[in-house]
Parts: structure tokens; sequence; C-alpha cells
């Protein structure tokens, strides 16, 4: 019935759409009884696929306003007079909330940093853009796959695009490259079938890709920051899941109890996140403390190497360091030992030892410290 108006139902077992008052589903032998059902014009929207699964989305787009709001009202820098109280969050509160920050990731270990980037946005165009994508597909994705597995997609395919962007040397956040997993996954899942749930699925899906397309030109041609390395790698993933997600190929991951446990998996990875989101968080409110005794230190520094050659401020001179944030009192230590060293013989060899233990002992604790606190944590100096 192409071009006309489809009635549908989606199976209640393997989530096939069929057509309305269909008895038994051709695929999985399931009987068929009071399913949900479905109105979809081909070609054209997406039908009724919304009011069988009203829920479908709006979870999601809620989980990502309320994490941009925290943002904001967590936000380390919105009361120090840097970024202020604004629609868009800072640097600083991006990163503790957990963008794929190649730092945070390779330097510091911090690799759920590639979970968290799939639900925070960076701007109220990004925030919008993706959740009006999310609630125009999310309730086609849970009608085609069931709430398990699109949970499943979204995290695989958002997690594919996450890492390949990773791989080639950016950082970002995002729901988009699900998104896109999303489109190759129902694209797919179109191609794959015959009749009218192919028909149904291929021509939304191929606007959508057009859509993509045409997207992808316009941000190379303007030269817009946006990540097309994750996108288009989640539009693979999500074809290669809708390909070979259930059905009629060898090694595909079609079993329930895989699903399952990929479902829970992915769940359990997704609470872990938020817990070392909230730990990144309440450290970042010491971002400053520690970039001013950071600032102090390195002056320390700079103080006892300039005794060292035989310059600067008398003898008599004390270290005025700031009060040491947790985490220094052993670099606070080492710079009041190297600066008794240097007043009490400047030429010493253990004048220069002390100097380098403790331009060592600096260094190390200025990495560690922009991994516990966040990148405002070491400033320029």
């Amino acid at each position: 019935m192409i071009g006309g108006l489809a009635k549908l139902q989606a199976c209640p077992r393997c989530r096939a759409l069929l057509e309305a008052g269909t008895k038994k589903c051709p695929y999985c032998s399931t009987q068929v009884q009071k399913a949900a059902v479905l109105t979809a014009h081909v070609p054209g929207d997406l039908g009724d696929a919304g009011a069988a699964y009203p829920r479908a989305g709006r979870v999601l787009i809620g989980v990502f306003v309320a994490l941009y709001l925290l943002m904001l009202y967590f936000d380390p820098n919105r009361d120090a007079g840097i970024q202020g109280w604004t629609t868009r969050p800072s640097h600083a509160a991006t990163y503790a909330f957990g963008t794929s920050n190649l730092f945070g990731i390779r330097a510091c270990g911090q690799s759920w940093r590639l979970v968290s980037a799939l639900f925070m946005h960076l701007s109220l165009l990004h925030l919008a853009m993706n959740s009006v994508a999310v609630l125009i597909l999310a309730p086609l994705v849970v009608a085609v796959l069931g709430l398990k597995r699109a949970g499943v997609l979204f995290l695989l395919t958002g997690l594919a695009g996450a890492a390949a962007s990773h791989l080639a040397g950016y950082g970002g956040a995002g729901a988009s490259g699900a998104v896109c997993g999303a489109i190759g996954a129902l694209l797919a899942f179109g191609k794959r079938e015959a009749g009218l749930r192919g028909a149904v699925l291929m021509r939304a899906m191929k606007q959508w890709v057009m859509i993509l397309v045409l997207w992808t030109v316009v941000a190379l041609a303007a030269n817009m920051n946006i990540d097309h390395i994750a996108h288009w790698v989640g539009f693979a993933a999500g074809l290669a899941l809708g390909w070979w997600g259930e059905g009629g190929r060898a090694g595909r991951l079609s079993g329930a109890p895989l699903w399952n446990a990929l479902f829970y998996a992915g769940a359990a990875a997704v609470v872990a996140t938020a817990f070392f989101v909230g730990v990144q968080v309440q450290r970042s409110f010491h971002a400053r403390d520690v970039a001013f005794y950071n600032r102090g230190s390195f002056q320390a520094l700079q103080r006892i190497q300039l005794r060292l050659h035989g310059g600067g401020e008398p003898l008599a001179a004390k270290l005025d360091l700031p009060d040491p944030p947790p985490g220094s009192e052993e670099l606070d230590q080492a710079l009041r030992e190297a600066w008794q060293a240097v007043r009490e013989s400047p030429s010493a060899a253990a004048a220069v030892s002390s100097f380098d233990a403790a331009e060592l002992l600096w260094q190390a604790w200025r990495i560690e410290s922009m991994c516990r606190y966040g990148p405002c944590a070491n400033p320029a100096s």
C-alpha cells in the first residue's frame, strides 16, 4: 500500500510491524492479540507510533534537559565572574559533567566519559536539535525493536560514534551519534524486511538519511564545529545492528537472553557513570582553590630557582604560599624544604637536589589535580 494509509500493529514478542488484524506473527509464530495499532503514511511522517508509545523518547529528553539545567546550576564558574549565569554552561561545568575530553580519558583514565557524553549537550541549540530528533524517532524505534533493544541500540551506536571520534583526536558530547544509529538501524530493518513493514521503514528512513547528508554538506561548507565522525560511525553501527540484530543470518545478535544481558550491562554502566559524574562535579568546586595554590607554588619554584642562580630576594625573605588545598600537603612540605635549603646554602648540592625533587613533585601534582578537579585547576601561570 505504498503512498496510502497503512494500519499496522506490533507483535508483542519480536516487535515486528504487522498488518492490522493479523492473528499470528509470521516471524516468531506468536499469537497476536490486542496489539497496539500504529498508523503510518508512506511516504511521509512516522504515523501514530507516538500515540502507541507515548513515553518513548520523553524520558530520555527529560534526562537531557535535567542534566543541562544541573550543569547551569552547579557550574563552578557561575559566581566567579568568569562566565556568570547564562544559558550556556562553562567549560568547567561541561568537563565536570563528563564530556569525552581527550585529556580526561587519555591522561586520567576516565573512560566513563564516553558514556556520560551521550546524555549531555553543550548549548541550547545542541540540546533542542537532538531532543527533536529523539522525540520523532524514539517511538518508532521502540515499536520496531522493543524498549530493551532500543536502549541497547542507543548505547552501542552512541558509544561507537564517541569512541571513533576520540580515536580521531576529537572530544565532545551529545546524543547525535546514537540518533544517527537509530536511523541506520531502522534503514537496515526496512531493507531486510519485505512487504509493508519494509516499505514503511525504508521510505521514512531514506528521508532522514537525505537530511543527514544535507546537514553534513552544509556543516562542512560552513566550517561548523560538528562531530561528523560520531554521526557517521554511529549510523554505520546502527546499520550493522539493524542488519545482523535478529533473524536470517549467522552470527546474529538475536537471542533474547543476549539482548537482555546487553541491556542490563548497559544500565549498570549508566548507573556507574552517574556516580563518577557526581564525584567529578563535587570535586570541581575545589578547582579555584587548587588553581590559586598552583599559581603560588609555580611562583615559589621560580623564586627558588632564581636564588639557585645567585639572584632574587634577600635570604631573610619568607616563602609566602597560599593555604594548601586537599591533596597538596606533600607538595607544600617539599616547597618549604626546598626554600629552606636554598636560603641556607644557595650553591650547595643539597639545595639543587631539593629544588629538583620539589619541581618533579609539582609536575606530578599538577597533572593529578587537573584530573581530579578539572582543567580550571591549571590556568596559565
